[in-house]
């Protein structure tokens, strides 16, 4: 009976032994990595103070040796304090072998996380290698965590979401983006959803969300140039932010964006300096990737817009989302996530006595609404701790990113092929580029003068919306005054703020003729494409319009003069994408084509034209590779005396041949030869060949000149 006794009390303890040693097993593959260090250990090294999450083993993975990494691990305060075990983990059989590794296998382990601090790139393999190796049958549950960018575009999105549910099951996998875990981002949810009354009530007409940075890519330039700001935080944490805005509940996150479509309106910049901070860490010679952006949203059913604006190298560091209202006891709410003065609402008048605020956060002052306590817990300890408790509330689902990938893909696609003289450069430390007042309503004013273009004519009819708009922004400024105790002084200081927001429209109403004049030149080259003749005479002109095109605006007469030859459209169609983009043997394919036939017989302005087209959109493409673009300008500059023949003094401003000439310096001025004495060649030719320029053609000639003769 005693012997009895005494096996069931060794099993009691064998089993409480179990008990007590099971743990959360957690590994971070990158363990040794920026992010890690930055951000992910200094959050578990919070969390271990806490009981609830004393039962948890970590282990860094890393491509160095064992050595090479506990090194690394102990160099770092606070990864040393942690008692992190290191596994080398670079292949296939680096995973197997953790997966027999005696530490890896002590004790009980519950639930399997990893942490995927690693480049995109790699998270397809690794999965596997972890599916394969190192999912546990006595684990309870696996949580794959998955960092931004999930994919650099809907497709490889939608690629790397269906290899990662082949593996694992959704719940199972943990999208984050840190944006979730700040108390701003808390404060905005809780305080739309305690006040989803009122706010259903008060559709926004305007919303703005805007980020703004201090800090430039120096540094990182090789990171982001193949990303820009769009991919880097607009796709992402700012239209988290954008599907937070949906007043009525929602299962998925990100429902609000079915609502919203792309106004094909987006205004791109890049801080002075950034093509410098690209040349020193790539040695590429120019780039057009967008260091700021502003993008305009347009509800398809209401009459509500969403700007989403972000930019580096401006003056300061803030996340503001601003709902304006058409209401006059409530004109807007202001969300500060993040800024100078930390997070807090901003109320308007009717909302002060009957706001529920968010719990944590009190009313100081009038107006404002931040949170009592001035520390809260950094982003990853918030959203590392819902991990470990399986709280999936605060991260996004596959469809979500999805949906916001497909939301910004025509903006992608419109920034990828952007070309230089799109991109406007703007100061340095300067946030008036995406933070000037009338800015947001400018790109409105843009998009508004879009819609209202009607086929065959250029006519507008918008003076009572820019009327408006110009009241609107006075009013604007009108709020934001210096006190003046004259009112003498107040009126002059507001008619010099109204001449400069003429000045500022009337650009914008410049800016959008052109943008119309080349959407027309294109409507009209794709018909002469598709049906070899112009889409309307000179009487069908009159008729839409009821009075005669310009010859400048519409070259809608009787000419073959822009058509382009059969080889030419052949040679398009079995070489050229729809985008304009050749591969790099295609390129080759098509120079060496066009210089075989100009040597037969002349080359149609047509031929010509589309040709210049053809070589700009290639080079300038960022769908190549590094090799691939070195091969493409090879050659380039290996037939460049191709195109200088091309170039001839045209007596007629307005003629075809004036056009074809402006694209050749511009070619030439964006892409000169790289010899100085085919430079010196070139700008002997053309100096001899084009003395009786006229207009722009002359400016650019000589900026053409000044870049050979330099």
């Amino acid at each position: 009976m005693v012997a009895l006794l005494d096996r069931i009390v060794a099993a009691f303890v064998c089993v409480f032994a179990w008990v007590a040693h099971a743990h959360t097993q957690v590994l971070v593959v990158g363990g040794t990595g920026n992010l890690a260090t930055k951000y992910i250990w200094p959050a578990f090294d919070h969390l271990r103070r806490e009981p609830a999450f004393a039962d948890i083993k970590l282990w860094a993975g890393g491509v160095g040796d064992v050595a090479s990494g506990e090194a690394t691990l102990q160099s770092n305060p606070v990864s040393a304090a942690l008692d992190i075990r290191y596994a080398k983990l670079r292949a296939e059989d680096d995973y197997k072998n953790l997966s027999v590794h005696p530490d890896w296998n002590a004790g009980a382990i519950t639930g399997l996380i990893v942490y995927l601090a690693v480049p995109p790139k790699y998270f397809e393999e690794i999965c596997a290698w972890i599916h394969t190796h190192l999912r546990a049958p006595s684990a309870q549950w696996v949580r794959i965590v998955v960092e931004k960018p999930f994919g650099h575009d809907a497709t490889s999105a939608e690629s790397l979401a269906a290899s990662l549910r082949s593996m694992f099951a959704d719940h199972e996998l943990f999208l984050i983006d840190h944006y979730m875990g700040k108390r701003g981002v808390h404060g905005l949810r809780s305080f739309l959803s305690l006040n989803g009354v009122e706010y259903s009530k008060l559709w926004p007409q305007l919303g703005q969300i805007l980020m703004q940075e201090i800090e430039t890519v120096a540094g990182r330039a090789s990171f982001f140039d193949p990303v820009g700001i769009v991919r880097d935080v607009m796709a992402n944490h700012l239209t988290l932010l954008f599907g937070l805005l949906n007043p009525s509940p929602s299962e998925r996150r990100l429902d609000l964006l079915h609502d919203f479509s792309y106004a094909h309106t987006v205004e791109l910049g890049q801080y002075d300096g950034y093509q410098t901070d690209v040349r020193v860490e790539t040695r590429k010679d120019s780039t057009t990737t967008p260091t700021a952006a502003m993008v305009l949203f347009r509800h398809k059913e209401r009459q509500v817009a969403v700007v989403i604006s972000a930019g580096k190298g401006l003056s300061r560091r803030e996340v503001r989302l601003t709902l304006q209202f058409d209401d006059a006891a409530c004109d807007a709410l202001v969300f500060v996530i993040q800024g100078p003065s930390g997070e807090y609402i901003e109320l308007c008048d009717a909302w002060v006595d009957k706001v529920q605020a968010p719990v944590g956060w009190k009313v100081s002052g009038r107006r404002l609404l931040p949170p009592a306590e001035p520390r809260a817990l950094s982003a990853y300890t918030f959203l590392l701790g819902k991990i470990v408790q399986g709280d999936a509330s605060h991260f996004m689902h596959i469809e979500d990113i999805l949906l916001a990938w497909r939301t910004w893909q025509p903006i992608l696609d419109h920034t990828d092929a952007v070309r230089p003289h799109d991109i406007m450069t703007y100061p340095l430390g300067d946030g008036r580029f995406l933070d000037r007042p009338g800015a947001v309503v400018s790109l409105c004013t843009m998009n508004f003068e879009l819609s209202m273009h009607h086929v065959g004519g250029l006519r507008i009819q918008h003076h009572d919306f820019l009327l408006s708009t110009m009241l609107y922004k006075v009013r604007q400024h009108n709020c934001q005054l210096p006190s003046v105790h004259s009112s003498q002084q107040r009126m002059v200081t507001m008619e010099h703020q109204r001449q400069e927001l003429l000045e500022e429209l009337m650009t914008w109403q410049h800016r959008m003729f052109q943008e119309l004049l080349a959407q027309h030149f294109k409507l009209v080259e794709a018909h002469i494409e598709v049906f070899g003749t112009h889409p309307l005479t000179r009487r069908d002109s009159m008729s839409v319009n009821k009075q005669p095109f310009e010859e400048a605006i519409n070259p809608n007469v009787s000419t073959d003069s822009l058509l382009v030859s059969d080889f030419m459209a052949d040679l398009c169609d079995a070489h050229v994408g729809d985008d304009g983009v050749c591969t790099p043997d295609q390129f080759c394919r098509v120079l060496d084509t066009v210089i075989s036939q100009s040597t037969s017989k002349p080359l149609k302005m047509g031929d010509k034209v589309r040709t210049c087209y053809i070589v700009d959109r290639t080079l300038h493409s960022k769908r190549h590779t590094d090799n691939d673009l070195r091969k493409v300008f090879d050659y380039y500059y290996s037939r460049m005396g191709l195109f200088l023949e091309w170039v001839q003094a045209s007596a007629a401003p307005d003629s075809h041949e004036h056009i074809l000439v402006t694209l050749l310096l511009r070619m030439f001025l964006s892409l000169p030869p790289k010899e100085k004495s085919k430079r010196a060649n070139f700008a002997s030719v053309l100096s001899g060949r084009m003395p009786p320029l006229e207009g722009s053609n002359r400016d650019l000639l000589g900026e053409v000149l000044t870049v050979l003769q330099s």
